[in-house]
């Protein structure tokens, strides 16, 4: 939460977010986006770096349509 409270006055155009494991961390990224008063246009990028959330992917992608990118972390 402080890093992304840190960046979102900057109105970044993209968050690149390590080691996301499930749609419920999307969610939460997202709320803290919002409460941070990042803009509309700031997506959030997931890193995938489990083999849980590899399994786990389409729940990811379909969380929020603020997640625009998946980076995978090897």
């Amino acid at each position: 939460d402080a890093d992304i409270a840190a960046i979102a006055p900057a109105g970044p155009d993209a968050v690149v977010v390590p080691t996301v494991g499930s749609a419920d961390e999307v969610h939460q990224l997202v709320a803290a986006l919002a409460r941070a008063g990042a803009p509309d246009h700031t997506t959030l990028w997931a890193m995938i770096e489990t083999p849980v959330a590899i399994l786990d992917a389409l729940a990811i992608a379909r969380a929020s349509e603020r997640l625009t990118a998946f980076v995978i972390g090897t």
